[in-house]
């Protein structure tokens, strides 16, 4: 397991070239009729995180909620977002889910999305409830999502699990390097466990192992795992970091689905670079937690913008700068991300020289 460093977060200025096109589209299929916040929190993070261009298909309140506070969103409908599919660099679903069946208007599309690097069994559960209404041309449509990659959070994330192990999944990357990246926290990740060994597992149990779960998913799913908490650990198939937040305020409903976009939002930055191999996915995801920790610890007033850069530079440690903080919520943590994206911009230039 590496401890990350700052001189490789994934995080650069715009080049005179660049368009909103070429930094990056973000999909995001998140928030629910019970839990549209989720998906008011993951498109705030994701328009402050870096991307070019974000594009929301959620319920109709979360739409409501972010056209007032960003604009620059493109609200989608399935008709919509089916018709720009090859200009999404990566999508985030799940967030604000309660479940995902053929009860969800986005279930095709979502269903698609997990299938895009492998052909599905014709006995999937997920295929089965769904009828996908697009399985007959999944084969065909698959170049559409060809380069594509996908974060999975919260109430998405059984789904995949059980058409990865329905499907006839090639996980191993000998070809192809991971395109998905699951986000559990201990008590989802007890059900993923449960959902692929068929034995039941407690949070108390990946508590004690996390680093070992993560792994196992990992090498079991052909996916990037990102096993949130107050230590986080990224586990791909053939690679590890581990992340120890600055602040313990981050422990508050939502900074999950601020981490969702956040996510969505650096792996459609560095999409092309992903594609080139010239950075891996888990790298980007570390460079995401990262990012979110920083903005966590300045909303809680833990650290300054200054001692945060001390601290990523190796400069100082945390309990010579840390402040007891004060609490925060996950909308003042989506305020900070900005300012924390300069940080890192800061901190690791200093240290590349």
């Amino acid at each position: 397991m590496t401890v990350f460093s700052v001189r490789e977060a994934c995080v650069s200025v715009p080049l005179r070239t660049d368009s909103k096109y070429s930094r990056g589209v973000v999909a995001l299929l998140t928030g629910s009729e019970r839990y549209p916040g989720a998906g008011v929190l993951s498109a705030s993070a994701a328009c402050s995180a870096g991307a070019g261009y974000c594009r929301f298909w959620g319920p109709a309140q979360a739409q409501a909620c972010l056209l007032l506070s960003h604009p620059e969103l493109v609200f989608d409908d399935e008709e919509s977002i089916t018709s720009a599919l090859s200009r999404v660099s990566c999508w985030v679903v799940g967030s604000g889910f309660a479940g995902l069946d053929a009860s969800e208007p986005r279930f095709p599309l979502i269903s698609r999305l997990f299938a895009q690097d492998y052909q599905c069994a014709s006995s999937s559960p997920v295929v089965e409830a769904g009828a996908l209404r697009a399985a007959d041309s999944a084969s065909a449509s698959a170049s559409e999502f060809a380069s594509a990659y996908v974060v999975v959070d919260a109430g998405a994330l059984l789904a995949f699990v059980e058409m990865r192990k329905a499907g006839k999944a090639d996980t191993s990357t000998a070809h192809h390097a991971p395109r998905c990246v699951i986000t559990p926290h201990t008590g989802e990740m007890a059900r993923v466990m449960t959902a692929l060994t068929s034995q039941r597992w407690t949070h108390q149990q990946v508590e004690e192992q996390p680093r070992q779960c993560a792994q196992y998913v990992a090498d079991n799913l052909g996916c990037v795992v990102v096993l949130k908490g107050n230590t986080t650990y990224i586990a791909a198939p053939e690679e590890q970091y581990e992340l120890s937040s600055p602040t313990t305020w981050l422990a508050s409903a939502g900074t999950g689905d601020v981490l969702a976009g956040i996510l969505g939002a650096l792996i459609a930055h560095n999409s092309a670079k992903l594609r080139d191999r010239k950075v891996s996915l888990a790298t980007v995801c570390a460079t995401s937690v990262l990012l979110h920790s920083v903005a966590g610890a300045l909303a809680s007033r833990v650290i300054t913008p200054e001692s945060a850069v001390q601290l990523l530079r190796g400069d100082a440690e945390l309990d010579d700068v840390a402040q007891l903080g004060q609490p925060l919520s996950a909308s003042t943590v989506v305020d900070h991300i900005a300012q924390a994206y300069g940080v890192l911009l800061q901190a690791r230039e200093s240290v590349s020289g």
